[in-house]
């Protein structure tokens, strides 16, 4: 993966000791304490732990009983009603049938009542509107499970990149301080001017506050970790020293466009969303239409008086039909509102929909064209070390200056950063892809964990 020529000059010996360090993505030297995780082991946390996975279930699980509660309007609706009492009546009669006097007595009631639904298209809409949603839902629970994939593979791969960053920030560190040091000795034989001190001083302060920022990027990244499971991940398996990209199973650009079009979990939930808000309009039209009931009721009444003890059992079953004539002009003003939000819905479907298709056209030449500068950087890394070789040993017998060493030094550690930055975001871009075409499943994170090694690094500064 790197250049195999041991350099003749000091100052690259801590340059190829971070090489072959870096070929296992920022492995340490010495073995962890404990297993390194995968990236599938930690997905397996993410599931039980993120928040956001969680919240999208208990919103899933709400669409469906919203879709019962929908359904329950077409079942009968049977009420009792009881009432129990006692009556204590005082009766003067002065001119009239009946006995006067002081009376008690019971006074005891029962309604049974029974309404069955036979036309109401307000109740059937409402069940369409509860479906789409629940349909919508069910795409936005599958889009939060995809995206989870997707979080976890960031900040999975952001790690190992702060981890790759760090370690090239501490080499870079390390070499320009020996050349430091070098043109110190230098200088004080006469060997080399204060121009070349301060340039050296220069690029080693600048190192050294790489080093702060590598380490403050470092931690932020575990931290990403940590938001998706809520435990603290210290050492993670990096890629393979011979991780090579693979090529894509279909090359073809139209393939995953349409598989998109089909495919795309937030295209599906706002199509579905669309669906909810056409019934919308009808159940806000329904206003116009009949209702029409059947009733059925059983009325049960024992009282006393002065006329003595009565018993009334009275039952009924009857057609109720409640045809709406005029209210005001609301039902037309809800039904144009609802086709106001339809509306906008469709214009956010539209810009959705452009959104996934670029985005999906970007993801796939990024994965093609990752694999392409992947193979230019692995080489351009080794014309980078062999170059920083052959520019220290023209700085030796006069040839090149210091500012010549500093940049060769500078451009083999950015070329490091490139190549370790592509090798990560051909991942990123390949899961990004599966996940804008609707594809993505736990499946991919267990192919891609077989890209890791079995060694990780330590949570060690």
């Amino acid at each position: 993966m790197y250049c195999n020529k041991k350099p003749s000059n000091l100052v690259l010996i801590g340059l190829s000791a971070a090489s072959l360090l870096l070929s296992t993505s920022g492995q340490a030297a010495t073995a962890p304490a404990s297993a390194p995780e995968t990236i599938f082991q930690i997905y397996n946390l993410a599931v039980e732990n993120d928040p956001l996975l969680s919240a999208a279930v208990y919103v899933f699980n709400a669409s469906k009983e919203n879709t019962e509660y929908a359904r329950g309007g077409l079942y009968p609706d049977i009420n009792l009603i009881a009432e129990l009492g006692r009556t204590r009546e005082d009766v003067v009669v002065t001119d009239g049938v009946g006995a006067s006097g002081l009376t008690t007595f019971n006074s005891n009631k029962a309604l049974l009542r029974l309404k069955q639904p036979l036309y109401r298209k307000d109740l059937f809409s409402e069940i369409d509107i509860a479906d789409a949603e629940s349909q919508a839902a069910n795409s936005e629970y599958k889009l939060a499970k995809q995206n989870l994939i997707m979080r976890l593979t960031e900040a999975y791969f952001a790690v190992l990149y702060a981890v790759d960053n760090r370690t090239f920030a501490n080499a870079e560190e390390h070499a320009i301080g020996r050349q430091l040091k070098n043109i110190k000795r230098r200088y004080k034989v006469g060997k080399s001017t204060i121009t070349d001190l301060q340039e050296a001083q220069a690029s080693h302060d600048l190192a050294t506050a790489e080093v702060i920022i590598a380490q403050n990027d470092y931690e932020d990244s575990l931290e990403g970790l940590t938001q998706l499971t809520g435990l603290e991940h210290s050492n993670i398996a990096g890629l393979s020293a011979d991780f090579v990209p693979g090529k894509l199973e279909h090359t073809d650009l139209d393939y995953w466009v349409k598989l998109a079009e089909d495919n795309n979990k937030k295209l599906q939930a706002d199509r579905h969303t669309i669906q909810a808000l056409r019934y919308e309009i009808e159940n806000k039209n329904s206003g116009h239409y009949p209702k029409l009931d059947l009733v059925a009721r059983y009325r049960l009444e024992e009282s006393g008086g002065r006329y003595g003890d009565s018993e009334t059992d009275d039952r009924s079953i009857m057609l109720r039909l409640d045809i709406p004539i005029y209210q005001g002009g609301r039902v037309s003003s809800k039904s144009r509102t609802a086709n106001i939000n339809l509306n906008e819905a469709i214009h956010r479907l539209r810009n959705t929909h452009r959104s996934v298709m670029r985005e999906t056209r970007k993801s796939y030449r990024t994965v093609i064209s990752s694999i392409k500068r992947i193979s230019a950087l692995k080489q351009a890394v080794l014309s980078a070390e062999t170059a920083l070789a052959m520019i220290t040993k023209g700085y030796k017998v006069g040839t090149r200056t210091n500012t010549d060493v500093l940049y060769a030094q500078r451009e083999v550690y950015k070329v490091h950063r490139d190549y370790s930055a592509d090798k990560y975001k051909y991942t990123i871009n390949f899961i990004l892809l599966k996940n804008l075409t609707g594809t993505l499943s736990q499946n991919d994170l267990a192919f891609i964990d077989k890209w890791f090694v079995a060694s990780g690094f330590n949570n060690k500064k």
